[in-house]
């Protein structure tokens, strides 16, 4: 049985190592293409009851796997840009990069 997490106001989600195989495989463009095939049968009335409960299901867990592709490449941007930032406020006042240390509190 897949683990839940729920937060305050928000439907309950998998967990991310507990995402199907086959979904967590797929890119961002194959989920939505598959996300929005479900949807249009869905929408058409084209599959029985229980197809379209199945699809429904599949879709809410393809949506969730594309807004966390989406959520990591909007960190992944996030943070290239702060670094870029920082780069260039560094060469900009002519300090050379220092090697990072982690501090332990």
């Amino acid at each position: 049985m897949a683990k839940q997490s729920q937060s305050k106001g928000d439907a309950p989600s998998l967990v991310p190592s507990l995402m199907p195989p086959g979904i967590a495989a797929l890119s961002y463009e194959s989920a939505l293409e598959q996300l929005e095939a479900l949807l249009e049968q869905i929408e058409q009335g084209s599959i029985g009851l229980a197809e379209s409960l199945d699809a429904h299901a599949r879709a809410e867990v393809l949506l969730k796997h594309c807004r966390e592709l989406l959520d990591r490449s909007e960190l992944r941007v996030r943070q290239t840009s702060a670094a870029l930032e920082g780069e260039s406020l560094r060469a900009a006042s002519g300090v050379a990069s220092a090697p990072r240390t982690e501090s332990r509190d």
